[in-house]
């Protein structure tokens, strides 16, 4: 066989026929492989200026794998009219929209609180701390024997969390205080109640490591009970918030509408940070009466009603807002020493039956807590993941779908309202033209309207003598068709036509009969009082 042709220059195409170099096929086709980083998105030329979505747009090499990459916005474009929300948001020649925002600082401001003072026996103690020290002897409420015993014994029934804590912060005495009362105990001195308190009180073994695990074992009880809960919630809201189907068409309608502000000037995104959420409130129409999430939801009732109830879908975002997994995981930490505390005690009093209670309940939940915590950090980044976001506490991630849901609500419910006024303003119009159209109101002297034709109303011939209408054009019309709002009509037309004398008719007549009236014969006006 002919040898292969030789390479091609440096710079030059390969000859016809030649195989290609390697790693140099063809590209693959579309839709395979992975996303192309520089894609652009179409601009769409608006017919009207409209004003700028805020958003954070998030570009095509960002979505692999988030919700973004599973929405395509030209569907909402095709069966959307768009002409009704350019009008609405247009912005005339001269005049800009803007967004209003103001911001207000809370300041908080904390009052000191003044100790009562009291009176108390002689002490080696500094006089302040002595008064303090009686002060807050009162609130722990017990013996001085029954507070060491309770201590030495790990009894967390007697001593609170609370009288632990002040026993541990306020009454453990400086090592020149234990000094000072050991002389003068050894030296047979009257020695002060709070000086033989704070003796005793030094005097037992590990006292501060004891008091430590009193104050932090009905903490750490808390905590396992919340902790659990909490991380359970975190992960039941990111799975519904990743799983939702309507939620995904949602942020399709969104996405169209800001590439349609936006796409012109600023070229078209294929994602946008959860931050536009609060955007389309605050992003007006022209006149102020409406913004873009009236559109929003507006659009999404009338293409695809079955996405209204997205809200639906996405459970126990409420509780999930108020979960931090930074204090989470602070509060797991704490169990976790306060475990290991127990444990060090265990070791220097094996047989205490209360620290080996304690451990066995919050060994097993101290478990159990770690587990599920870190099941909802997973969840809870894969969410993020999701939507394109950075790091952030559910707190704050959450919070955003719950304020999309609230402000979504009553964009629907003030599009029924305006929806509902509408339809009354048209009923209310079709009913005047209706009665117009129904109602004879101009009748011409001989019987005739005014285009030449007999009206409905009007009696002409013998009939003039069968009703009270038969003194000319003046009388009342003659009604076709009662419908709702006739019936008004009907009044409006007596009070404007009925008695009203046609111009010019029997005015001899009447003025004659006027002046017949005072000479009537007595008789005759007897006879008829109301003729007085």
């Amino acid at each position: 066989p002919p040898p292969p042709p030789p390479p091609p220059p440096p710079g030059m195409p390969p000859m016809m026929g030649a195989p290609p170099p390697p790693g140099g096929g063809p590209p693959p086709p579309p839709g395979m492989g992975t996303l192309n980083p520089g894609a652009q998105k179409r601009r769409i030329q608006t017919n009207a200026k409209l004003p700028m979505l805020n958003w954070v747009p998030v570009q095509h090499g960002q979505i692999e794998n988030t919700v973004f990459a599973q929405i395509d916005d030209e569907k909402v474009h095709e069966i959307v009219d768009f002409e009704q929300f350019e009008a609405a948001f247009r912005i005339e020649h001269g005049s800009g929209a803007g967004v209003e925002r103001a911001e207000s600082a809370k300041r908080r401001t904390t009052d000191a609180t003044t100790l009562v003072r009291s009176k108390g026996p002689i002490s080696v103690l500094e006089l302040n701390r002595a008064r303090n020290l009686g002060i807050a002897t009162r609130r722990i409420g017990l013996e001085v024997d029954e507070v060491v015993d309770a201590i030495a014994a790990m009894d967390a029934e007697t001593i609170s969390a609370e009288k632990a804590e002040l026993l541990r912060n306020e009454f453990m005495p400086t090592p020149e205080e234990v000094e000072l009362i050991t002389e003068r105990i050894d030296s047979g001195q009257k020695v002060a109640p709070l000086d033989k308190f704070l003796h005793r009180l030094a005097a037992v073994p590990r006292v501060k490591s004891k008091l430590t695990l009193l104050m932090n074992i009905d903490s750490a009880s808390d905590s396992l009970k919340t902790i659990v809960p909490s991380a359970d919630s975190v992960i039941v809201a990111a799975t519904s918030l990743m799983a939702s189907d309507k939620l995904r068409k949602l942020l399709e309608v969104v996405l169209a509408y800001g590439n349609y502000m936006n796409s012109n000037r600023r070229g078209g995104a294929w994602g946008f940070k959860l931050s536009v959420f609060d955007r389309l409130i605050d992003t007006k129409s022209a006149d102020k009466s409406t913004n873009l999430m009236h559109f929003v939801a507006k659009t999404v009732s009338e293409k695809m009603p079955d996405v209204a109830n997205f809200s639906e879908d996405l459970i126990d975002l409420k509780t999930a807002s108020t979960v931090s997994l930074q204090g989470l995981r602070q509060e797991l930490q704490q169990v976790q020493r306060t475990i290991a505390g127990i444990k060090q005690e265990l070791d220097s009093e094996p047989d205490n039956a209360r620290l080996q209670h304690m451990l066995e309940d919050l060994g097993p939940g101290a478990e159990a807590a770690e587990k599920t915590l870190e099941e909802a950090v997973v969840h809870f980044e894969n969410a993020l993941k999701y939507f394109c976001e950075t790091s952030s506490e559910p707190t704050t991630f959450f919070a955003v779908f719950t304020r999309l849901i609230k402000s979504y609500a009553t964009a629907e419910k003030e599009n029924t309202a305006r929806a509902r006024a509408e339809q009354h303003a048209l009923e209310r119009a079709q009913q005047k033209k209706t009665v117009r159209e129904v109602l004879v109101t101009d009748v011409a002297d001989d019987g005739t309207s005014p285009d030449g034709t007999e009206s409905a109303g009007a009696k002409t011939g013998d009939d003039a003598d069968d009703g009270p209408a038969a003194g000319g054009g003046g009388g009342l019309s003659r009604v076709v068709q009662v419908e709702d709002g006739t019936l008004d009509a009907l009044i409006t037309e007596m009070k404007t036509t009925a008695f009203r004398r046609p111009e010019g008719m029997n005015k001899r007549d009447t003025r004659r009969r006027m002046s017949m009236k005072g000479s009537r014969p007595p008789d005759y006006t007897a006879s008829r009082p109301w003729l007085k």
